[in-house]
């Protein structure tokens, strides 16, 4: 059976499932012209008793298809090969694109993780030692290069140990050698606190983006949340604007196993802000271990524990990707433009008493500004009063007094810091 439609107009034409046409001359529906093959039956479900080469548009799928005869049998084949029938890309969350007809995961796939530069954190796994291993404990000093412990009250003891095939096992990556371990004990004083963190240079950079940090962590004793904070420090010198502290949370409780945590940390627009005058202002990540109302505890309470930690990322956007492995030789390019040491240093010379001597030394690297230079270790024959002189982002020169006349020898170990 076949429904004409109610109401025609004169001269409306309507396709019967013959493929014969009908047209409404005003009164009655007349035959009208019957189309040879092929031509096209438009509907959401295939035409009845079609004809070899008849085609049908499928209006639900987007699809022209073939009703084609192969000898043995008929069927409605795809005319033309359409992309879009792959459908659309997963709603995970992730970023998708198609490639030879199939949906490609952006962020874990290895084509796309060539960006070289995504994580903003110097020594992210805690290969560059110019500071030693420690262990170190005193409050607000920097210890693996470019990482800084900080406390009140609480005790804390931070080190660098090396990783066994069971923690790089858990971790999944035996590129995995050494980890940063954190012995703290909280102090129930209020004020008190114990944190870790890296400062990064230039907050210009960072101002109304959104950045997500991860990193593997486990509790060697414990079950410590750690609480993350980001800073934003506007430098001194002249009447720089207030620091501007971004809560973003917590992460754990940690436990025994390696684990990657990760969380989101926005950073509100620095439009109207006021940048001091000495070009030291900065982007600060903080991981608090323990906290007794302090501003940047997220509310994680008195804890005491041992924390491990490896891996840190901090990376623009609001995906995790996979973590970026920087060659040793670049991390400590990285890292010498905010520290540089020297194991051994001296000369030997000759001159009459009395007079001085500058020896100019050039960096490896250029740093971030010009230096504190500390000597340690010093050794003196026929001279005396080493000091830093000329100090510049390239370089410095050591200064000493000859106090006989002849041959003058001096050396030392030496350290250059320029860190914020």
């Amino acid at each position: 059976m076949f429904d004409f439609p109610n109401a025609p107009t004169t001269g409306q034409t309507i396709t019967m499932p013959d493929g014969t046409v009908r047209r409404w001359d005003g009164i009655k529906w007349a035959a009208g012209q019957t189309p040879t093959a092929p031509y096209v039956i438009i509907g959401d479900t295939p035409p009845a008793n079609p004809q070899a080469g008849w085609l049908w548009f499928d209006s639900v799928g987007a699809q022209l298809y073939l009703w084609y005869n192969d000898g043995n049998s008929s069927q409605w084949v795809p005319s033309v090969a359409v992309p879009a029938s792959i459908g659309e890309a997963p709603l995970d969350g992730n970023i998708y694109a198609r490639r030879n007809g199939l949906w490609t995961n952006v962020v874990t796939n290895p084509t796309f993780q060539n960006n070289v530069g995504r994580n903003w954190l110097h020594n992210p796994t805690f290969q560059v030692q110019q500071r030693g291993t420690g262990p170190w404990t005193t409050t607000a000093t920097y210890t693996s290069d470019r990482w800084q412990i900080n406390m009140v009250n609480d005790t804390l003891s931070a080190s660098i140990i090396t990783l066994s095939d069971t923690d790089r096992s858990q971790i999944g990556d035996e590129w995995a050698a050494t980890a940063y371990q954190v012995v703290f004990t909280g102090s129930s004083v209020a004020g008190s606190y114990c944190s870790f963190l890296q400062r990064m240079e230039t907050l210009k950079r960072f101002g109304n983006k959104s950045f997500m940090l991860s990193f593997w962590a486990r509790a060697v004793s414990g079950t410590p949340r750690i609480g993350i904070t980001g800073v934003q420090n506007f430098g001194t010198g002249g009447s720089p604007s207030a620091t501007v502290n971004i809560l973003a949370g917590t992460v754990g409780p940690l436990t025994a196993t390696w684990t990657r945590y990760s969380i989101p940390v926005i950073h509100p627009s620095i439009a109207g802000k006021t940048f001091g005058t000495a070009g030291s202002d900065f982007a600060n990540l903080i991981l608090s271990l323990s906290d007794q109302g302090n501003t940047y505890g997220n509310n994680i309470g008195v804890q005491t524990g041992t924390v491990q930690l490896w891996g840190m990322q901090w990376e623009l956007g609001t995906y995790v990707t996979p973590l970026e492995r920087i060659d040793y030789q670049d991390d400590l390019k990285h890292c010498q433009r905010f520290y540089q040491s020297y194991p051994s240093l001296g000369f030997l010379t000759y001159s009459q008493a009395s007079g001085q001597i500058i020896m100019p030394y050039i960096f490896a690297t250029t740093l971030r500004a010009a230096p504190t230079v500390a000597f340690a270790g010093i050794s003196y024959t026929n001279c005396s009063a080493a000091l830093p002189q000329y100090l510049s982002a390239n370089g410095f020169g050591v200064q000493i007094t000859i106090t006989a006349t002849g041959s003058a020898q001096f050396s030392c170990s030496a350290t250059a810091s320029a860190d914020l």
